[in-house]
């Protein structure tokens, strides 16, 4: 089956998904700047009026600092909430998409892709090593106190860079950079250890079924064959989602199936019946249906909006 297109290029998806009013203390590039920009690394806040974000799916990290305000973030099988002092990954491997934005949020954002790392002097191996947070934790971290002011502090030094253009720019974004992926795995050690901790069977059980489904939802429709996956009963499966959760199973396929409908429906450029094809729907009337029941809108309705 073929893989959903992705957005390969920063600047297609900046000048598509982010306006530039509103940055965050003066912090990022306006429109001029990214027009003036390298390819493979932006630096962007975010603008406070949009509250909901349609799903993403790029070739490209986002490295997210959250000054102030929340918003709720759905990353592959993850929910994120976005809180002051957090420190989010978003990887390439997921589609994305946030909402409930709250008005006072703020945020620092380095958008690049692993080619602008690898011309360091760091190997490879290692670049990929400081980017890959794991599969089995939300690739969010809370700081304390001296780690937010650190993290904020090398945000901002790569800011002046890139709007200084000095001799050397380039390479001094990059170290700050690397440095900051050192920092965070660094300070996110004991984040992560505690969570393991705090980690209960039914936590894992419920990760372990978001997770099959992020991987199978376009050929799995069914709880019992998810819980065959994960080698429990289908009853046990329903009921442990629905205590950890508040929403059934099938609700949970069915959201991430929505998610990659609304994903192809506003950036694909397929039809409607192509879409309906891709996510293994028998005819664009069933599509219809089971879209409208998500949404309150056909698929047409909904495209018209965007």
């Amino acid at each position: 089956m073929t893989k959903p297109p992705r957005i390969s290029d920063i600047r297609t998806t900046v000048n598509a998904h982010i306006t530039f009013e509103n940055r965050a203390e003066g912090f990022g590039m306006n429109s001029f700047d990214i027009t003036n920009s390298i390819e493979e690394f932006v630096v962007l806040s975010n603008d406070g009026a949009v509250k909901t974000g349609p799903p993403l799916k790029t070739d490209f990290f986002i490295l997210i600092l959250c000054l102030q305000g929340e918003s709720q973030k759905t990353l592959g099988p993850f929910s994120l909430d976005v809180r002051p002092r957090t420190i989010h990954l978003v990887s390439p491997r997921y589609i994305s998409s946030y909402q409930d934005k709250t008005d006072d949020l703020k945020l620092y954002m380095l958008l690049f892709k692993p080619e602008f790392l690898t011309e360091s002097f760091i190997k490879k191996e290692l670049i990929e090593q400081l980017l890959d947070t794991g599969p089995d934790q939300p690739p969010i971290f809370e700081l304390n106190e001296d780690s937010f002011l650190q993290f904020k502090h090398l945000f901002e030094q790569i800011d002046r860079e890139v709007k200084q253009k000095k001799n050397f720019s380039r390479q001094v974004i990059r170290l700050l950079l690397i440095q900051i992926l050192f920092e965070m795995n660094r300070a996110c050690e004991t984040c992560r250890s505690t969570a393991v901790r705090q980690t209960n069977r039914q936590q894992a059980i419920v990760f372990n079924f978001r997770k099959q489904v992020d991987e199978h939802f376009l050929e799995k429709r069914t709880v019992r064959e998810y819980a065959d996956m994960i080698s429990i009963s289908p009853k046990y499966l329903l009921e442990v989602v629905k205590n950890e959760t508040g929403q059934t199973a099938l609700q949970i396929i069915h959201n991430r199936l929505y998610l990659e409908a609304q994903y192809l429906l506003n950036l694909s450029g397929k039809s409607i019946k192509e879409v309906a094809l891709e996510l293994g729907f028998a005819t664009s009337s069933h599509f219809s249906r089971f879209f409208r029941q998500m949404n309150g809108k056909s698929p047409v309705e909904y495209q018209l909006e965007r």
